[in-house]
């Protein structure tokens, strides 16, 4: 219901229902839960007032409205709104819970239960002290100072915020005033009318002053009012000066719409500081959730770094061995090519050698060329001559028959049973040399070798300043044996086996006893210790075969089949054994065929000796 109905239900209602009819109807809506007063957040509303004037209140705030303006005696509230008033006061003191109660202190309420909403009021709350005491000296008088009267006061409990000291010269007497200032705040209009109650009791308050009863003795004080402020005394253009005047439900108002203000102004500071905490957290999350990424990104770069470093260590190890893997590969190839210049000068001396050699081939060659063209007409004139010589063939078997019968005349003397034959002398047997080669091991390469070591044992029986003998005396006779201190058979006696040493030795002494029988001063046999009858008579029987040897054709002998021609292929598959190319072997065999044909025909040459079997001479 607005205050416009309550002033036209006013005229109506006066006569019929007082204002206690009010209250009690009031408070039973109350108590049944018409009206509602709470709101949240322990705030509560006036269900009484208009919706305009409506607003939020504390517990306290509330019933010191409610207070006032059902005990006002204000003509501009109607019976109806102070019964209502009223009711509610009743409520909420009685009705609502005790902590809702106690929220506030009584105090703030119990000072505003007798007085008029619209009682005009100094506001800061302001007391006046009149009638302070006063001392003389000099001739003047002085009264208490603003600390001292302040001290006074606070003796007695009322904890004045200012005290100010004024002063008045009235019909020739001095009287002096203070104004107490208690501040703005309830608690400050609590003591205040606490002050004012207690000069009252005492007979010291306002009335007391202005009454007219004789002498004032004592100090006199009251709250400073409307009235108060609009004197013309001292103490009322002070407080003209330093305040204003104000009704309750003004400063109450003032004060409930400064707080209405405030907590507009709260709500928008905490709305906006809600928004600016939102903004923050929402811009903390963006920042957490950047810095999870980039502390995510720092350790996915931190952990590609130690990847990176981890392998650029591995490359720098692998680099560095590499480095001294190329740094030898340069050394080697510093070296090869050292040795690639000296390989070139030796491939080019080489090469000149080759070209001097192919030159002398070449020359060689048509030296053979030149030799082969010479030695084939020599062949046409052998071939002459063989026709020739078988002519002459015929003369000789004559002459063969005659040499057989001288031959035959003069080895009458010995054993028929005894064989003659002819034999080379000094020619080794390869037999003992591969033999020996055998037992150390079974490969053709050990046959070959043995071979060719039996050649270099038969050239050595072939040179003639090598004459490994030495002559002895035993029982006074003469008698020629190997020379055992000799290099050469030292190296072949500690070297090889004793079938080989054998073997050659026989060689030596073959070709010891040929020389002395051909040159006369030996005994056929190598001996030289007989006696000088058996020499004679050797020496007789042997000039007896000689003689009958000289009758016989220079290229044939007894019972061997006359060699005219030396075959060429033996040659060659020698040198092919001893691992010469096939240009050489060829041309070596040619030289060797042909060098061995040449000596064949020399007439001077008869590599011959006679040896003794049972007595008997026979030639090899």
């Amino acid at each position: 219901m607005t205050g416009m109905d309550h002033s036209s239900e006013d005229v109506g209602e006066a006569s019929d229902c007082d204002i206690e009819e009010y209250e009690e109807k009031a408070y039973e809506e109350l108590k049944g839960g018409k009206h509602q007063i709470n709101l949240p957040n322990n705030a509560f509303t006036c269900p009484y007032c208009s919706t305009n004037a409506s607003r939020d209140y504390q517990y306290k705030e509330l019933l010191q409205h409610a207070t006032m303006v059902g005990k006002t005696d204000s003509k501009k509230r109607s019976k109806r709104e102070r019964g209502s008033h009223l009711a509610l006061a009743k409520y909420l003191e009685k009705d609502l819970t005790e902590a809702v109660r106690q929220s506030q202190p009584k105090c703030d309420v119990d000072c505003l239960t007798n007085h008029d909403g619209d009682e005009m009021f100094v506001w800061p709350w302001k007391v006046i002290v009149a009638n302070l005491p006063t001392r003389s000296m000099g001739g003047l008088k002085f009264g208490q100072s603003d600390s001292e009267i302040r001290k006074y006061l606070a003796t007695k409990g009322f904890n004045p915020k200012q005290v100010h000291s004024l002063w008045s010269l009235l019909n020739q007497s001095d009287s002096t005033f203070a104004v107490i200032d208690f501040g703005k705040d309830w608690l400050g209009f609590y003591n205040a009318m606490r002050f004012e109650k207690a000069y009252e009791v005492d007979h010291h308050g306002k009335e007391d002053w202005i009454s007219e009863n004789g002498s004032k003795s004592g100090i006199y004080g009251w709250v400073a009012r409307g009235d108060d402020y609009t004197s013309i005394n001292v103490y009322g253009r002070h407080l003209r000066n330093s305040a204003d005047v104000m009704t309750l439900s003004d400063i109450m108002a003032d004060e409930n719409s400064k707080r209405y203000k405030l907590k507009e102004n709260l709500t928008k500071i905490s709305e906006a500081r809600k928004r600016k905490y939102e903004e923050m957290e929402r811009n903390y999350m963006e920042t957490k959730n950047t810095l999870s990424k980039l502390i995510a990104e720092k350790d996915q770069i931190y952990q590609s770094h130690n990847e990176d470093m981890r392998k650029m260590n591995v490359l720098d190890l692998e680099n560095a061995k590499l480095k001294t893997e190329l740094e030898s590969q340069l050394c080697k190839m510093h070296a090869l090519a050292q040795e690639n210049g000296k390989l070139k000068e030796e491939i080019t001396f080489q090469q000149k050698e080759l070209e001097q050699r192919a030159k002398e081939r070449d020359e060689r060659e048509s030296q053979m060329e030149k030799y082969l063209k010479e030695k084939e007409e020599e062949l046409e004139d052998l071939e002459a001559l063989n026709q020739s010589l078988v002519v002459k063939e015929r003369k000789s078997n004559d002459e063969l028959v005659d040499a057989r019968k001288v031959l035959i005349s003069g080895l009458s003397e010995y054993s028929s049973r005894e064989l003659i034959g002819v034999k080379r002398m000094g020619e080794l047997d390869e037999k003992p040399f591969i033999a020996a080669a055998k037992r150390k091991g079974s490969s053709r390469e050990d046959e070959e070798n043995a071979i060719k070591l039996a050649s270099l044992w038969q050239k050595h029986l072939e040179d003639p300043s090598w004459h490994p003998f030495k002559v002895i005396t035993v029982d006074g006779q003469i008698k020629g044996i190997i020379d055992e201190e000799d290099e050469k058979i030292r190296s072949l006696k500690d070297g090889f086996d004793e079938d080989v040493y054998n073997t050659v030795v026989t060689a030596l002494n073959e070709l010891s006893g040929v020389k002395n029988i051909f040159n006369g001063d030996g005994d056929g046999g190598g001996g030289y210790g007989r006696s000088n009858g058996d020499r004679g008579r050797r020496l007789k029987k042997r000039g007896v075969w000689i003689r009958g040897l000289k009758k016989l054709p220079v290229y044939g002998n007894i019972g061997v089949k006359m060699v005219v021609e030396y075959k060429f292929k033996p040659f060659y598959n020698t040198l092919i054994r001893w691992h010469y190319n096939e240009t050489k072997s060829k041309d070596t065999a040619l030289k060797l065929c042909l060098r061995w044909q040449v000596l064949l025909r020399d007439p001077n040459w008869c590599p011959f000796k006679v040896i003794y079997g049972n007595d008997i001479p026979r030639v090899h």
